[in-house]
């Protein structure tokens, strides 16, 4: 049955080339019942991988329109927070934004970090029907990509405004579409265990057609194997864990070519052509801070080997009861610091 939607697909991608119907051609394949085994919940994690790389033709073939230039737009929701950065990122955030913005932010960038029906394209019409929400970046040579705005206290702009929207929410990320070239890898410096976070970014890098071909975590506090990979379905681990270089009880380190540096890892292991993701996450501003600061003191070498971040900035305001002591700079230095990556052409996210 796999076979089947597979030539189902390469149909109707290689018609769309000459028919332009490719949109229509997915929307009308057929589905099975949710209960038949034949449905994709129950594919292997290896047959979803070959599912992928068909979804990724379909977005080359659905988004053609490349970049002329690398830059960098924020949308009007963004450039009215940063005109206002200084003011409106205190305990009165939440008479900022309406709730309808909040909504259409957080429904739209969920749709970016799950499995649809087929439709490539569904996710960046959302997102281009958002244009004065979601900001837009470009890179010479690659199709345009929207990101969420630098805006709120840089979370789910639902939160502390909704009671019911929890501060770990992720629901408001917008991930990308499809990287046809090179390899994929993701460095998380603070993994903890694979539940807590990569779970949650491989399912959703997955989702938008990448699969990560190479794992890298660091965790300063030893957590042994089993307890690493605990709670995760024996088929996700057994994908998972020989990507994996799992670097247990070892912190990172802010020094330029160190070992367990990993910036400096990033810009020796990534090609201009890899697809190279960095999540920073040790609650240690010390650490944390030169990291970045690395990255952007490198602005040729980050430009060409690093395409996303996600760092949690621990910054004095109305977050601190949640972070406590360990805190640096204020929600003005979190927008800089984002825009001025996100302006060196890296998809950088406040993370939570």
């Amino acid at each position: 049955m796999l076979a089947f939607h597979v030539l189902l697909l390469v149909f109707g991608f290689h018609a769309a080339v000459s028919n332009g119907w490719l949109s229509k051609t997915l929307s009308e394949a057929p589905h099975c019942p949710s209960s038949s085994p034949c449905c994709s919940a129950s594919l292997s994690e290896a047959d979803e991988f070959n599912l992928i790389q068909i979804r990724i033709d379909a977005h080359r073939m659905e988004h053609t329109d490349a970049c002329t230039e690398d830059s960098y737009e924020p949308s009007l929701l963004e450039k009215s927070w940063v005109t206002n950065r200084e003011t409106w990122t205190g305990p009165e955030h939440c008479d900022h934004m309406d709730s309808n913005t909040q909504q259409a932010w957080v429904d739209t960038a969920r749709a970016t970090q799950s499995k649809g029906d087929g439709q490539a394209s569904q996710p960046v019409e959302m997102l281009a029907t958002n244009e004065h929400i979601f900001s837009k970046l470009c890179r010479i040579g690659e199709a345009p990509s929207f990101i969420e705005p630098l805006a709120g206290i840089l979370r789910d702009p639902r939160f502390d405004c909704d009671p019911k929207v929890s501060v770990f929410s992720k629901d408001w990320l917008v991930f990308p579409g499809a990287h046809a070239t090179g390899s994929k890898m993701f460095f998380d410096a603070g993994g903890s265990t694979f539940g807590e976070a990569l779970d949650f970014f491989t399912k959703s890098y997955k989702a938008g057609g990448n699969v990560f071909d190479k794992l890298f975590v660091w965790e300063a506090r030893k957590q042994g194997t089993e307890n690493y990979w605990a709670g995760v379905s024996p088929e996700t681990r057994a994908f998972w864990e020989p990507r994996t270089s799992f670097f247990d009880g070892v912190p990172v380190s802010a020094e330029v070519g160190h070992e367990h540096n990993p910036v400096s890892k990033m810009y020796s292991s990534c090609k201009p052509e890899d697809y190279c993701v960095f999540k920073l996450d040790i609650d240690t501003p010390s650490v944390e801070l030169p990291l970045v600061e690395q990255l952007l003191g490198n602005p040729q070498e980050t430009r060409a080997k690093v395409d996303e971040l996600f760092f949690e900035h621990h910054v004095h305001g109305v977050m601190q009861k949640y972070w406590g002591s360990a805190v640096n700079g204020t929600f003005a230095d979190s927008y800089d610091l984002f825009g001025g990556l996100r302006r060196l052409g890296v998809r950088a996210h406040s993370w939570v």
